[in-house]
């Protein structure tokens, strides 16, 4: 710091002050509001919203005016302990989207074939069990000063012996803990039926012959809350394999033997067992996939594809069989027409 000193033995006069001048007051910034004229926290973040659409788990907040940027960390359960990287749950880096004064999302990549190695899945089973994340979004202005955060808590269901996988709750942690339950889990279940929607309770066996025998297979969502959207369903033995629905464009696509009945979130494909699985098998396979999807009032939106199998039994030589009955009756028509003679 530098300091003028006056001359010894000069005298001193006390510096002649600078004329002043009142300056302009402008009025203060006004806060901003919302649209009812209360007071807007620029940087208030939302309660999360979550929902799963296999394989990813989506995360998204509202958010004011604020954040220009954001950054999102994963951790174990605790919420404290980092996740590595390459873990059953990661970002998926190319999903973080923020929407100015608007919103912010990511998605969270749920990878089944690392549950065996990973330190936040606990199985239940051998096949079964749940894993448990936790992962923070942390606001940022546009000079990268981290400002606010929240965390999301997830527990994710999974069951590997059926080939699917659910979301069977997600909660939330922040300043004031809330809970939100998605309790669907997606499962469909399909059976031979009959045309009430009733499954078989014994089991029938299709017998090929003078016609191809009709199958009706029931496809029941495991919740009220499921709607099927889209399926396919195929046919197959040893004497080929059939489409007998695909899935189209704006719904399932029956093909020319079969059509599809709907019974609220239910459906049943009433198509024929052609002629080329009657080859000598005694069963035939039926299996597909069904996109099922959530619009419960007390969920987010959710989707995924679930598949289904069972077997139905056939008479395979049903034909042969009522060849051979008819040359045993012309053979003994034969010899009792010979008694005659």
């Amino acid at each position: 710091m530098y300091s003028i000193i006056p001359k010894v033995g000069a005298p001193v006069s006390p510096p002649t002050p600078a004329p002043t001048t009142s300056a302009p007051v402008s009025p203060p910034t006004p806060a901003p509001t919302t649209s009812n004229g209360t007071n807007v926290d620029p940087w208030l973040i939302s309660s999360a919203e979550v929902k799963f659409q296999s394989p990813h788990i989506s995360v998204s907040y509202d958010i004011n005016s604020g954040p220009q940027d954001f950054d999102v960390y994963m951790y174990e359960r605790d919420c404290s302990t980092n996740l590595n990287d390459g873990d059953v749950v990661s970002v998926v880096d190319s999903s973080l989207l923020l929407d100015p004064a608007d919103s912010i999302s990511y998605d969270i990549l749920v990878d089944g074939n690392k549950l065996s190695t990973s330190s936040v899945v606990f199985f239940d089973t051998n096949s079964s069990g749940t894993i448990e994340f936790c992962s923070k979004m942390v606001t940022k202005t546009s000079g990268d000063l981290e400002v606010a955060s929240k965390k999301v808590k997830v527990t994710a269901s999974f069951d590997m012996s059926n080939v699917t996988f659910s979301v069977s709750q997600v909660s939330i942690v922040d300043s004031n803990p809330e809970a939100i339950s998605l309790d669907v889990t997606f499962s469909i279940s399909a059976c031979a039926c009959d045309q009430n929607f009733v499954c078989n309770t014994s089991p029938v066996t299709y017998t090929g012959g003078s016609t191809a025998p009709e199958l009706r297979i029931c496809l029941t969502p495991s919740s009220s809350a499921l709607a099927i959207k889209n399926f396919n369903l195929e046919l197959s033995n040893s004497g080929g394999t059939e489409d007998s629905v695909e899935y189209g464009v704006a719904g399932p696509d029956p093909n020319d033997v079969t059509f599809i009945l709907d019974d609220g979130n239910e459906k049943i494909v009433v198509t024929r067992i052609i002629e080329k699985f009657f080859d000598g098998s005694n069963s035939l396979s039926v299996s597909g996939s069904c996109l099922l999807e959530s619009h419960s009032a007390k969920t987010a939106f959710q989707a995924e594809i679930v598949p289904y199998e069972l077997d139905i039994l056939i008479d395979g030589n049903a034909e042969a069989n009522d060849l051979r009955e008819k040359t045993s009756g012309c053979l003994q028509l034969q010899k009792l027409l010979a008694n005659f003679f």
